[in-house]
């Protein structure tokens, strides 16, 4: 008995269909992935990293991976590793990298000054902290770095300086009355102002001091190199995303509550209004050589931690041309 062809016209028909279904035609382009990138933070997360992080979900064709590192030189050594591709530090660790030899170079500045000096209310006077305890963050940090030049300018002897990880660390300590005062992000003074009234004093708020910036956009220069549209569009959407936030301070409240939803909502938006305020998030993302040399000059002459004899030229540190490209097209409108 003879078996039919099962293979008829339309048979033949369907599995070819079915076959290109799954099979691209020559010629034709794949669909493009996401171009992935990966950021380490120096800290926990928390609010003072909002404004990118919230930048970060209004990319487009860009992933931003953020990886929360105990640090600043712990997530500058990711960076020269090679297992991130940006990093959020300070600028002492961002500049004694890149003077040791690191092929790295600042792209934008994140946040500037948001450091506080908190202390227990009895302490009216920086003068009444002679002899007392003062915490920050650690030796490599701008907790520290605002500890030092404090205490040198008010000329405060004999201040006690201890090592505490992490400004909630230490408002808690402050709170349990371990320490007398602290180096506290803007955010964690509210916090205080809100949990305790009265009971806190902020002795000095270094908000309008941009020459001690906080925070810079690190990078790997052979990633830069390698990836021009990828900075060019994490800094366009940066600068936006500040700017954003700073003419829609509600919406932008929202935002970050949703990034913190374990914080009570009228904490978050004390907290992100004061940012707000005092112009934190600044909105032509704070990189121009004249601030980088302000900010080399008060770390070398001011604090030493940088030397006296480093070297002053801003090119040296950070390379401008991505952002003044994003700023020529988006226009200056005059940050700090």
């Amino acid at each position: 008995m003879r078996h039919r062809n099962r293979w008829t016209p339309r048979a033949v028909a369907a599995l070819t269909f079915g076959v290109l279904g799954v099979v691209a035609l020559p010629g034709a382009v794949p669909a493009q992935q996401p171009a992935a990138v990966k950021m380490a933070y120096s800290a926990q997360q928390q609010i003072p990293y909002a404004a990118s992080l919230v930048a970060w979900q209004n990319l487009k064709g860009i992933t931003v991976e953020p990886v929360y590192m105990r640090n600043s030189p712990q997530a500058v050594q990711t960076l020269l590793k090679g297992d991130v591709q940006m990093v959020q530090t300070n600028p002492v660790a961002a500049f004694k990298a890149i003077l040791e030899g690191g092929p790295l170079t600042v792209l934008a500045g994140l946040m500037l000054n948001e450091w506080t000096i908190v202390s227990r209310a009895e302490i009216a006077e920086p003068r009444h902290l002679a002899g007392k305890q003062l915490a920050v963050h650690s030796e490599s940090s701008m907790s520290y770095t605002v500890a030092k030049y404090f205490v040198k300018k008010e000329a405060i002897p004999n201040v006690r300086i201890l090592f505490i990880a992490g400004s909630p660390n230490r408002a808690q300590a402050l709170r349990s009355g371990q320490i007398d005062a602290t180096t506290l992000y803007i955010t964690d003074a509210v916090r205080l102002a809100m949990t305790d009234p009265g009971k806190f004093r902020v002795l000095a708020d270094f908000s309008n001091m941009s020459e001690a910036m906080d925070s810079v956009l690190l990078v790997r220069k052979d990633w830069l190199a390698a990836h021009p549209r990828e900075a060019r569009e994490i800094l366009t959407t940066l600068v936006q995303t500040h700017r954003w936030m700073a003419k829609h301070p509600a919406e932008a409240v929202e935002r970050v509550a949703r990034l913190f939803p374990k914080e009570k909502p009228e904490f978050v938006k004390a907290a992100v209004e004061s940012y707000l305020e005092k112009g934190i998030w600044d909105a032509d993302a704070a990189l121009r050589p004249d601030l980088i040399r302000t900010v080399v000059d008060f770390l070398a002459t001011e604090t030493g931690d940088l030397p006296k004899d480093v070297n002053r030229d801003p090119a040296a540190y950070a390379t401008f041309a991505p952002l003044d490209e994003v700023l020529a097209q988006l226009g200056r409108v005059g940050g700090k």
